[in-house]
Parts: C-alpha cells; sequence; structure tokens
C-alpha cells in the first residue's frame, strides 16, 4: 500500500493507491522502450518509453514506473515492476 486517503472530498470514500510488484510483458507503443529504460502508460493499454528528468522529480513525484528488460522489436517489452 503506498497510500491512503480520506479527507472531506472523499465523502467517505477511502482511496487508495498500491504498487504492484513483478515481472509482466506488456505492448508497447512509440517512443518505443530500450533495454534499461522507464515505462510510463501509452495510448490504449500500452506502455512507451518514459522522458529522462533533468533534474528532481517533478511534484507529485515521478510517473515513470518498471525497467525494461527485455524488447521484443515493436511489438511488446518484459518489464521488471519495481
Amino acid at each position: 500500500l503506498v497510500s491512503l486517503t480520506l479527507t472531506d472530498a472523499d465523502d467517505g470514500d477511502r482511496v487508495a493507491t498500491v504498487q504492484v510488484g513483478g515481472i509482466c510483458r506488456l505492448p508497447i507503443s512509440s517512443t518505443y522502450p530500450q533495454v534499461g529504460n522507464r515505462v510510463i502508460g501509452g495510448a490504449d493499454g500500452t506502455v512507451k518509453q518514459a522522458a529522462a528528468l533533468t533534474g528532481n522529480d517533478p511534484a507529485g513525484g515521478n510517473i515513470a514506473r518498471g525497467t525494461v528488460l527485455e524488447v521484443n522489436g515493436t511489438t511488446d517489452c518484459t518489464i521488471l515492476l519495481n
């Protein structure tokens, strides 16, 4: 469990954020990742290469996830969710 909130805006509903770990294969879209890259969500359930950060993480944290272990052309990639 990464975070759990309960504020007046939630109107009594709890909102939780979880971080899943493991290895998975996901379809990729342009900008195609390379081994060692981090990824972010792309269009239609794909992932794509995350932009490199030049300084500190942006407000709200870095949205890049996983580390690419293998890339299968322009079809899919295997990532370590860490």
